[in-house]
């Protein structure tokens, strides 16, 4: 099932759905006050063009454009959420060799002393970022593994700690989190993708929309359909040029967010993507301008 659209999706939607009212609706009627008008205008070896036709190419039209808009839209929706899966899997996996970190050099001072810290690499502060515990983590293990350590308690009990089953105990969650920080790279990179098919997507609606508006707006005129064309009319101005009161649209499912906690010192990573689609271009002041004046008139 497809969760909410995002809210710029929804805007268009809900304005190409004014215009298809319109088209569907009154289509009979269009075509019939456009033939009373032009009818008399007629040569002999005339015939008048099949305005239902290219009323009903152009509701298709607008209808294809939007599904393609919501398919790509709910598409960046899904990566998002994969995002943030893997992200909450890294952020969990992190929160685990930090306790694991800590427990091991609670254990090496009060077990081992102060001294036990330096040669397992356990006296340095714990780093907060995923990459950070993760290399600190590999050092802790690899350090335990080698040969010349030796844990020999210095106080409470008699015997010596086994390396190999502690290090043991960081390779699960090292090999885990390595794999995730891996994965979470690639699910960025595809989140990026899914955000500019999501932008070009609304673009390509807004450039039909807005000639399609405006061709039925004159037809409308033409037949003498006013009223209905004044419906219509706001609707250009209302995708070209957003009322100043209109809430911005919400960031998109934290993208950007996501991008800021996820990015972190490293070649491979990608370059953040933004919260939601670019700002809208306003219509050119002057058209604008000379349909409200026209309007007035």
């Amino acid at each position: 099932m497809k969760q909410k659209l995002s809210q710029e999706v929804m805007r268009r939607k809900s304005l190409g759905e004014i215009v298809l009212g319109a088209v569907r609706i009154q289509r009979p009627r269009i075509v019939e006050a456009l033939a009373e008008v032009l009818n008399p205008l007629l040569q002999p070896e005339e015939v008048l063009p099949d305005f239902g036709l290219t009323l009903e190419l152009y509701g298709r039209n607008l209808e294809l454009h939007s599904r393609r808009m919501e398919d790509a839209d709910e598409a960046h929706r899904q990566e998002l959420t994969r995002f943030d899966r893997i992200r909450a899997l890294r952020d969990e996996l992190t929160d685990r060799l930090k306790e694991r970190f800590l427990s091991l050099r609670s254990t090496c001072t009060g077990v081992l002393g102060e001294s036990s810290l330096a040669p397992l690499g356990l006296d340095f502060n714990l780093a907060q970022e995923a990459k950070g515990v993760l290399a600190q983590s590999r050092i802790v293990r690899d350090r335990l593994r080698q040969s010349d350590i030796e844990l020999v308690p210095e106080r409470w009990f008699t015997g010596s700690l086994d390396p190999e089953s502690m290090a043991q105990e960081f390779d699960d969650d090292v090999e885990a989190l390595s794999t995730t920080l891996r994965e979470l790279i690639d699910q960025q990179k595809k989140v990026d993708v899914a955000l500019v098919a999501k932008s070009q997507a609304i673009d390509d609606h807004d450039k039909t929309f807005i000639p399609i508006a405006r061709s039925l707006e004159a037809m409308f005129r033409v037949a003498g359909e006013t009223e209905l064309a004044e419906r219509i009319r706001p609707t250009v101005r209302r995708l070209t040029r957003p009322n100043e009161g209109e809430a911005p649209p919400p960031a998109e499912e934290s993208s950007e967010e996501s991008a800021e906690e996820s990015a972190e010192p490293s070649a491979e990573a990608s370059a953040p993507p933004s919260g939601g689609s670019p700002p809208e271009e306003s219509a050119p002041p002057s058209e604008e301008s000379a349909e409200e004046s026209t309007s007035a008139s």
